[in-house]
C-alpha cells in the first residue's frame, strides 16, 4: 500500500463519491491508523460523562419532580416501554449512570471488548432517555454525541476480533484499524443532523423564522438581555436576523458538507459560532455539540494520522510491551504506548502497513 494511501483517504474519503458510486462505496473499508478515531472516542466518553454527572446532581432531579409535579409526563423517548414507576424512579436513571461510568471507563481501557462499548453506548441511551421521560420539555444537545457513542461501539463489534488481537501483540497504534466507513458515517451522521435541524424550521414557521424577531423575543425573555450581545440584538432587529440567516443557512447546508469536504470548515465555524452564541447568550450546554462539530467537519484526522505515522516512524524499534503482563496490564500498556513499540511479532514499517 502506498504510503500517501496510508497517510489519509484522499480527499476525506468523499470526493470520489462524486465520480463513481461503486468505488467509493469498494473504498468504505479501507482504514488508518487508529490514533484520530481514539481521540475522537475519548472525547465522546469524558463529554458523555460529564453529562451524566450533569443528569445525576440535584438540580437536575429537582427539575424532573418539579416536571412530574406539573403535568402527565407522556411517553417520548426509547425507554418509553418501561413500566411507569420504573420509568418515574430516580434509581432507574442512577443504575444507568453507574452501568455507564463502569462501561465507559473499561472501554477506555480497551477492556470487555465488544461488550463494554455497547454497555456504555446503551447505559449513556438510558440515562438520557429516562431523563427526558420525566421532563416536559426535550433537548437536542445530547442526541450526536449519544449516536457516535453507538456508531463507535459498532466499529468496535466489526473489528473487536482484530482490536484485540493488535492488544494483545502490543501493536494496536501501529496497526490500520480506523475504517473509512466510521468516520464517513459520522460526517454524515452530524450534517444530517443540522441538515434536518434547519429544514424543520422551515416547515413549522417558514423563511419568516429568520426575520429577526423570534431572536430579540427569545432574548428579551429567557436570554442574558444586559449582556452585550443582547443588548444588541434586542435593540437592533437587522442583526438579530442576520445572525437568524446564517444560522438557517448553516443547519439547512451543512448535508452539502458530506460530499464537498472544502466545504465542511466553513459549515463547522457557522454551527461552532451558532453553540457559542446560544451558550454565551441562553446558557445553553452545547459545549458537546461544539467540541464535536471540531473533531469532525475540521481536518483534524488529516492532521493527527500524517503526525502519528512521522511518530511511529522514529520509534518503531521502542520499547516493547511485555506480552506475560496481565489483561489489566497489556490493555494499560497499550493504551498510552501511543507510537507503538514492537510486540509479540516484529512491527511493520508504516511504509508497509496495509489494508485486510
Amino acid at each position: 500500500m502506498a504510503r500517501e494511501q496510508f497517510l489519509h483517504w484522499p480527499d476525506n474519503g468523499t470526493d470520489s463519491m462524486r465520480h463513481s458510486t461503486g468505488n467509493f462505496i469498494s473504498r468504505l473499508g479501507d482504514r488508518q491508523l487508529p490514533h484520530y478515531g481514539q481521540i475522537v472516542l475519548l472525547a465522546l466518553l469524558l463529554m458523555a460523562a460529564l453529562e451524566t454527572r450533569h443528569i445525576t446532581n440535584e438540580f437536575s432531579r429537582d427539575q424532573r419532580a418539579q416536571a412530574n409535579r406539573e403535568q402527565e409526563i407522556h411517553l417520548a423517548t426509547v425507554m418509553a416501554f418501561l413500566p411507569a414507576p420504573v420509568r418515574h424512579s430516580e434509581r432507574t436513571i442512577a443504575v444507568f449512570a453507574y452501568a455507564f461510568y463502569v462501561s465507559a471507563a473499561l472501554w477506555a481501557l480497551q477492556l470487555g471488548i465488544p461488550w463494554t462499548p455497547w454497555g456504555a453506548a446503551v447505559a449513556f441511551t438510558g440515562v438520557m432517555a429516562v431523563h427526558f421521560e420525566n421532563m416536559n420539555w426535550l433537548t437536542h444537545a445530547t442526541h450526536a454525541e449519544n449516536m457516535l457513542l453507538i456508531l463507535y461501539a459498532m466499529w468496535y463489534t466489526a473489528y473487536g476480533r482484530e482490536i484485540r488481537e493488535a492488544l494483545r501483540a502490543g501493536r494496536f497504534w501501529t496497526t490500520p484499524l480506523y475504517p473509512r466507513w466510521v468516520f464517513t458515517a459520522g460526517v454524515a451522521y452530524l450534517c444530517i443532523f443540522y441538515t434536518n435541524a434547519g429544514l424543520n424550521k422551515l416547515i413549522v414557521s417558514g423563511p419568516s423564522w429568520a426575520n429577526g424577531t423570534p431572536l430579540q423575543l427569545w432574548a428579551a425573555a429567557m436570554g442574558n438581555a444586559r449582556s452585550f450581545a443582547g443588548s444588541l440584538i434586542v435593540s437592533h432587529r437587522a442583526v438579530a436576523a442576520g445572525l437568524q440567516i446564517v444560522t438557517l443557512v448553516a443547519e439547512t447546508g451543512a448535508v452539502l458538507a458530506i460530499v464537498f469536504p472544502r466545504l465542511r470548515v466553513l459549515f463547522g465555524l457557522a454551527l461552532i459560532a451558532f453553540h457559542l452564541g446560544s451558550m454565551r447568550l441562553f446558557g445553553y450546554r452545547f459545549e458537546a455539540n461544539a467540541v464535536i462539530l471540531a473533531l469532525l467537519l475540521f481536518p483534524l484526522d488529516r492532521w493527527i494520522t500524517q503526525s502519528a505515522v512521522r511518530k511511529c516512524e522514529r520509534t518503531r524499534s521502542g520499547r516493547s510491551i511485555p506480552l506475560d503482563a496481565g489483561p489489566f496490564g497489556r490493555a494499560l500498556r497499550a493504551r498510552f504506548d501511543v507510537f507503538g513499540g514492537r510486540g509479540e511479532a516484529e512491527t511493520k514499517s508504516p511504509d508497509r502497513m496495509g489494508v485486510a
